[in-house]
């Protein structure tokens, strides 16, 4: 499966428009989750239903039936064609200014380096100035 984030036309991750990308279809678009999980973190708020496939290394989040996040460790993974995973820190914020977000933001809550592009809504982790995972806000 090709893992990647489109923003044009409209936003879609591996194809899908981020809309259509419910609880009802996951299924039929990534395989059955290895574990869902009913999330007990406020921070979540509540009804936040919690989809993991560690095959995938995806994790969908839902409050009922409304995609809010997608977390994704696969190395795989593209955004602007390009394998994200690969690029160092510089490189991912040429990459994201050439592609119209020149704003970010560096910070480091949980105590891992985040660059935050809040205008494309995602958020790049690194551990050991590698990234290790990438959030997608909806």
């Amino acid at each position: 499966m090709d893992f990647f984030f489109e923003f044009l036309p409209e936003k879609r991750f591996c194809g899908s428009l981020l809309s259509e990308i419910t609880p009802a279809t996951v299924p039929s678009l990534f395989g059955e989750p290895d574990e869902i999980e009913q999330s007990d973190k406020p921070a979540y708020g509540e009804d936040i239903a919690v989809y993991h496939f560690f095959k995938l290394q995806l994790t969908l989040f839902f409050n009922v039936h409304k995609l809010l996040n997608i977390a994704i460790a696969n190395p795989e993974f593209k955004i602007f064609d390009t394998e994200i995973f690969k690029l160092r820190e510089a490189e991912l914020i040429t990459l994201f200014q050439n592609n119209g977000f020149p704003k970010h933001e560096m910070d480091s809550d949980w105590g891992e380096k985040q660059l935050v592009f809040e205008d494309a809504n995602i958020t790049v982790f690194f551990d050991n100035q590698l990234v290790s995972e990438i959030f997608i806000d909806m």
